[in-house]
């Protein structure tokens, strides 16, 4: 509602705008250069207006989503395109007395075929300038009005069309400039309300107290608004899912936060980061990545999520042996994911397989305190809780554990995947919308060439086959540093529940009651 209100404001003042520039348009200077007589904020303002159109401003934003930051340069050149416009197109126009290029190349060399050639480059230049203005008008206005693509094209461009013949440059200058303190507010804002609420990264570890045994404590008092109404206090791990209020009454040892976990910033780090995998590790990458007690993934999915190395550079180092075969599919993988989301935008919240969504899924406030223990890494399986305190402690998490929590998450605990989903992406470093969204809904069996719904990790036995010493288990639960390596998995089994957790499920039942589910789902 708040995105529609906000469109027909724009959009009613951009129209009221043109109709007051018509009355003082009174002569063809006023409508083809505004009477010489705009300000220097207003036409600044216009001018940056401009600058932040669909064009530049989103198809840049675009351009540094594929390619990196690299894309920046297309801005700078932007900017320095206007210097030369204004040094040795605009003064020669004025001081000539033309209105537009077309007036000037007739004028200078007395010759309408000059005049007809000089439109031609016009409308050529302009038509390859609108075309991704009208773009992003279909695909906002459809977005927002859930509007036919080309009804956005068609509604934006008649408001143009509109304005600019009431108002000539008066109504375009008015436009722009208006247009441009509403963009510069609607990015500054968020910014400051964001900080406000949820504070800076460095502020929120300063946050973290240390309990006696020298071990970070995450305090969870306070209660959160699950779709998104209240806010949750800056102290706190927050999170989002579904409808009505959590509230957590606990706090939890998330273990040591390892500053060499922290990822280095800067393309330079990124191929440190890719050299020693390389050199270290790649060649056993197919043996070794399923791993968590091992050092044995590239650790470079932040710098791939945020553009600072590129898939394909790193497909140019790799041969054809079947490690770098499986590495290769694994960037395959990322690829794929973002061509889906792509196609299938609803996808970031909703089922790819509609046929999931009749699935009973548990969100109650038994399902809710589940979900809190789950946050906390309080579920009583050792692998599990050492997933997610290690997601709270570093902003990283093994992918066979992410694997391994998820399905204990929606399988175990029968909770919607798009909780955990977002809990994932408030907390990840490496937050990439489309393979998280895709990640979670491959162990849900919801998504595409998903992990059916019946492959249902078991969290003992994948413990035990991925991180057979504990090492992984004892790094992250210091209360199992001392048990055996055959009962680090189920200590209950060995008496070994104090000071650790007792199972909050069992496993082998809540497998039975999704099989139940999915069966229900599967004959209907």
């Amino acid at each position: 509602m708040i995105p529609l209100l906000f469109v027909i404001l724009v959009t009613v003042a951009t129209v009221l705008l043109g109709i007051i520039a018509t009355k003082r348009a009174q002569s063809a200077s006023d409508f083809f250069v505004a009477g010489r007589q705009v300000s220097v904020f207003m036409n600044a303002s216009a001018i940056s207006g401009e600058y932040l159109s669909a064009a530049s401003f989103m198809g840049v934003a675009g351009l540094v989503m594929r390619f990196g930051y690299d894309a920046m340069w297309y801005p700078v050149g932007y900017a320095a395109g206007y210097l030369f416009l204004l040094l040795f197109i605009a003064g020669p126009l004025r001081r000539f007395g033309a209105y537009t290029i077309p007036d000037f190349a007739e004028g200078r060399f007395d010759s309408p075929l000059f005049r007809k050639i000089a439109v031609s480059f016009v409308m050529f230049i302009g038509f390859f300038y609108t075309m991704p203005q009208m773009k992003a008008a279909g695909v906002t206005m459809g977005s927002i009005m859930q509007w036919p693509y080309w009804v956005g094209i068609v509604v934006v461009g008649a408001v143009i069309t509109f304005n600019v013949a009431l108002g000539g440059m008066k109504g375009i200058t008015f436009v722009q400039a208006f247009q441009y303190w509403v963009e510069a507010f609607a990015i500054a804002v968020p910014v400051f309300v964001i900080m406000s609420v949820y504070g800076s990264y460095t502020s929120t570890l300063s946050k973290t107290a240390a309990n006696a045994s020298g071990f970070p404590v995450l305090v969870t008092d306070g209660t959160y608004k699950i779709n998104g109404k209240a806010k949750a206090p800056t102290n706190v791990v927050a999170f989002q899912a579904v409808e009505a209020d959590v509230t957590f009454k606990s706090s939890t040892v998330i273990g040591k936060v390892s500053p060499s976990r922290k990822p280095e910033a800067g393309e330079d780090a990124a191929w440190k980061v890719w050299e020693n995998f390389r050199d270290t590790a790649l060649d056993r990458y197919n043996e070794t990545r399923n791993n968590p007690d091992i050092a044995g993934t590239s650790m470079l999915s932040p710098y791939l999520r945020f553009g600072i190395i590129h898939s394909r550079s790193l497909l140019a180092e790799l041969n054809e042996t079947k490690a770098h075969a499986v590495f290769r599919s694994e960037l395959g993988w990322r690829e794929f994911y973002a061509d889906v989301l792509f196609h299938q935008p609803r996808t970031v919240r909703e089922n790819l397989q509609r046929k999931m969504d009749s699935i009973v899924v548990d969100t109650g406030e038994v399902a809710q305190q589940r979900f809190a223990l789950w946050c906390e890494g309080k579920t009583g399986y050792p692998i599990v809780d050492a997933g997610m305190k290690q997601l709270l402690a570093t902003g990283w998490m093994h992918n066979r554990v992410r694997m391994i929590v998820a399905s204990f998450l929606v399988k175990d605990l029968h909770l919607p995947w798009q909780w955990g989903a977002k809990y994932f992406m408030e907390h990840l470093v490496d937050g990439d919308i489309a393979s998280n969204q895709h990640g979670w809904q491959w162990t849900a069996g919801t998504g595409t060439d998903a992990s059916p719904y019946f492959r249902i990790f078991n969290p003992i036995s994948q413990g035990e086959k991925f991180d057979p010493d504990g090492k992984y288990v004892r790094n992250w639960i210091p209360e199992l540093a001392e048990a055996p390596n055959d009962v680090v998995h189920s200590p209950w089994l060995a008496g070994l529940l104090n000071p650790y957790l007792e199972p909050m499920v069992d496993h082998a039942a809540e497998r039975q009651e999704s099989l139940i589910r999915y069966k229900q789902i599967s004959v209907s």
